[in-house]
């Protein structure tokens, strides 16, 4: 369930200060669930306090991860619809997508790789993202996943040359001046790199 209301209203910044920071749009619902939250953390060190069963406890604390994940998504998205937004309108989009993808909760790994892949298959940009910089996102993809991710290229090449547990293949897109090579080993992505026009 969402906590964003309806509006389009997202982050922004209320004023030029020494360190970043926003007006959450729907602030108080988050602040609400993050005092909930807190309530389950108590309780589960009243569990422990207690010698609870170990799966009791350990359901409480999956329970936890999952309401914090949930609030992860809810700044994300906010982030995504506010300064994200704001940053690709103004082609100012590489730091702002560098400052994300050092984001390292698992619940959002998903969708900054596939923010990454929407990034570097729409070749928008004036100043193309490096794909160096979204290798922890696609590493350890299937080359499936990564081609999900990746858009619609205008070609995909495999080498045939490559044997045994390593492949090789290009990504390609008529109007840039490279392609995107791939590296696989045992069937998942090891390495991305840019690479000469074929």
């Amino acid at each position: 369930m969402s906590l964003a209301p309806k509006t389009d209203a997202c982050c922004h910044a209320p004023a030029e200060v020494a360190g970043k920071s926003v007006v959450q749009p729907n602030k108080s619902a988050l602040l609400k669930r993050l005092a909930r939250i807190e309530g389950q953390v108590r309780g589960i060190s009243g569990m422990v306090e207690a010698d609870r069963y170990c799966v009791d406890v350990l359901t409480q604390v999956a329970a936890v991860k999952s309401a914090l994940d949930a609030v992860s998504m809810q700044l994300l998205e906010n982030h995504m619809k506010g300064c994200v937004s704001k940053a690709l309108q103004e082609g100012d989009a590489t730091g702002m997508v560098t400052e994300l993808i050092e984001v390292e909760t698992s619940a959002m790994k998903t969708v900054l790789s596939l923010l990454a892949g929407l990034l570097l298959s729409s070749w928008s940009l004036a100043d193309p993202l490096p794909f160096e910089q979204f290798m922890h996102l696609h590493r350890d993809m299937s080359e499936a996943e990564l081609l999900q991710v990746a858009g619609k290229p205008d070609y995909v090449r495999a080498d045939p040359a490559a044997s045994g547990d390593r492949q090789l293949f290009w990504l390609g897109d008529a109007d840039l001046p490279y392609t995107t090579l791939v590296i696989l080993h045992n069937g998942l992505v090891s390495d991305i790199r840019r690479d000469k026009r074929l």
